[in-house]
């Protein structure tokens, strides 16, 4: 029996994952010690990228994924090494040296925890079956915004890339190099973030509607929109208990200018026209 189940937060890459995980940090709920600047804990996040490994997938290509869920001898392992890894001492990766020593072990918490991360999307079948009475909630946002940021940040990570590989081109010579020069080449155009944006939503949707765990589906425009209002949909599903005037605080934190970024550009608007049917698929106008 699970003391004090986790709250599993999943989403499409650049969703609005990140800002509901400082939301509800902010709230009390334990996110992890040492998170990554994206409110990721390094813990969870090694363990699904090492399940991706297994399926040969990436997170710019998860659907081998599903091969591994699917296959009835390599799924019970991956689900017995998961349970092993959150039962024993390397959890102090994520709970840090002062909650370890309430127990190493995360299968039986007294606090109120939870951890992010976009792959969740695709492991969380693994992880109910480690945690079956988890809850979980599922954050998305409109498909242009999210190619566009994707697009956005690989412009930014190949320019840093291309500038460190001309300093050091000398060196590699003789030392080889270990990285590439692109943090997701499908990334680079609209049509590629889009389809990847796709594929996440299509999965978390089936998803949501086969699994029996409590959920909550929460939209990023409506919580940019409607903070505080949101921020208590939030504080109801966890169960937490925060104080109003902390919930007006932390509303006033969200900023409001980033809904429906891609309306104030025109390239990005006929795009969005282009593939209003996908879009509408979700739930989106174009």
């Amino acid at each position: 029996m699970i003391h004090n189940p986790p709250v599993i937060i999943l989403g499409m890459h650049r969703s609005g994952t990140s800002l509901v995980t400082r939301l509800l940090a902010g709230m009390g709920l334990f996110t992890g010690w040492r998170n990554t600047r994206n409110q990721e804990s390094p813990f969870f996040g090694g363990l699904n990228k090492w399940v991706f490994r297994q399926a040969g997938a990436g997170w710019d290509n998860p659907a081998p994924v599903l091969g591994l869920l699917a296959d009835e001898r390599v799924r019970p392992l991956v689900e017995d090494y998961l349970r092993l890894s959150v039962s024993g001492p390397r959890v102090i990766r994520y709970l840090g040296p002062a909650r370890m020593l309430r127990g190493p072990s995360l299968i039986r918490q007294a606090g109120a925890w939870a951890w992010k991360d976009p792959r969740n999307v695709y492991t969380l079948p693994l992880w109910l079956a480690v945690f079956p009475e988890a809850k979980v909630i599922h954050i998305h946002r409109h498909g242009v915004d999210v190619a566009h940021s994707l697009k956005v940040r690989q412009e930014r990570a190949f320019r840093r890339t291309r500038e460190r590989y001309l300093v050091r081109r000398p060196l590699y010579r003789l030392t080889g190099k270990r990285g590439g020069f692109a943090n997701s080449l499908r990334c680079s155009t609209l049509d590629g973030g889009l389809g990847l944006w796709r594929e996440y939503m299509d999965q978390a949707m089936r998803l949501l509607a086969e699994i029996e765990s409590p959920t909550l589906d929460l939209s990023y425009e409506s919580l940019v929109a409607h903070p505080e209002e949101q921020l208590h949909r939030l504080v109801e599903f966890t169960g937490l208990e925060v104080p109003r005037g902390q919930l007006r605080l932390l509303a006033h934190q969200v900023d409001r200018s980033r809904i429906h970024g891609y309306q104030r550009d025109p390239r990005l608007r006929a795009f969005a026209s282009d593939h209003r049917d996908l879009l509408a698929a979700f739930g989106y106008a174009p």
